[in-house]
């Protein structure tokens, strides 16, 4: 028998547990996959590593030992891997310019971007904001190497990942004629007088009366959302919000309501970046960044 690492970790949880059938939980596997490891490594060492009993399983000596050598192994293995991988962020150099579309920091907080800076100190990154426009220029002409940008699906020829789908509610005072909707659409907003607080939710909607084919009736479009509120409070219109990438709503203050607002497509957080750039492997670990942190 040629055991691996996994085999290794699965005798691991069983001596641990102290049952098949919990270490398989833990496992997510069935239980006859896991007794089926346990009697391969005593049919190749040629002794019982458990008495079976009614209790569960008691490890023999040799049980004890096998534990003790498959824990060092997994442990030195895990060593070697994090030395290995810290030695590779050390060897990672280079410049990274990130480019966002206008309120995304605001709306992702600035934490996941300097964390990267924090994995890699060798490489050195700068953010701006920008319309995205100017953004989508920026990468063409090389000058920046990876934007991101809110938008409801991607067309465009760069090279791109989705790192997250967002959730938009929409706020209205308790008592407005909406409130008794379960959740709203494009078609709910039409004629609405609508208050934007942030260019994300403001953009959102404008995509999606883009795709019904219909203009919006903006009310009010400022950054201050405790304005906002004074403004639904006096039931002049409705507020479509973008939650953060962890859907925290704000605390919303007495007499104000917020419904689920369902897009014609998902919307979405993109990295993008021209993949013909001498810099492109560096934006694509900057989106895998992204994605495992919001994951």
């Amino acid at each position: 028998m040629s055991a691996d690492l996994n085999q290794m970790l699965y005798f691991i949880q069983v001596y641990e547990d102290k049952k098949i059938s919990t270490a398989a939980k833990h496992l997510y596997v069935s239980q006859q996959y896991v007794s089926r490891i346990i009697q391969r490594f005593e049919t190749d060492l040629g002794t019982e590593l458990f008495l079976r009993t009614s209790r569960g399983l008691i490890p023999t000596e040799a049980g004890d030992d096998a534990y003790q050598c498959f824990k060092s192994i997994v442990e030195n293995y895990h060593k070697l891997q994090l030395r290995c991988q810290n030695q590779q962020k050390q060897n990672d150099t280079g410049t990274l310019r990130v480019v966002l579309d206008i309120g995304v920091v605001q709306l992702l907080t600035p934490r996941p971007f300097l964390s990267f800076s924090d994995k890699y100190p060798n490489i050195e990154t700068g953010l701006e904001e920008h319309r995205i426009f100017n953004c989508k220029k920026l990468i063409a002409q090389d000058d920046a190497q990876i934007g991101i940008s809110l938008c409801i699906g991607w067309d465009e020829t760069f090279t791109h990942k989705k790192i997250h789908q967002l959730q938009t509610v929409i706020l209205m005072a308790e008592d407005y004629p909406l409130s008794h909707k379960d959740f709203l659409t494009a078609d709910d907003l039409v004629n609405q007088p609508l208050l934007f607080s942030g260019c994300p939710s403001y953009y959102t909607i404008l995509q999606e009366f883009d795709r019904i084919k219909k203009k919006p009736h903006i009310s009010i479009a400022i950054n201050e959302l405790q304005s906002i509120y004074n403004y639904l409070r006096k039931k002049t219109g409705i507020a479509p919000l973008v939650l953060n990438p962890r859907e925290e709503s704000p605390v919303l203050p007495k007499g104000i309501i917020q419904k689920p607002y369902k897009t014609i497509e998902p919307l979405s957080v993109y990295a993008y970046w021209n993949q013909e750039s001498s810099c492109s492997h560096l934006a694509e670990m900057y989106a895998e960044h992204l994605i495992k942190y919001f994951r």
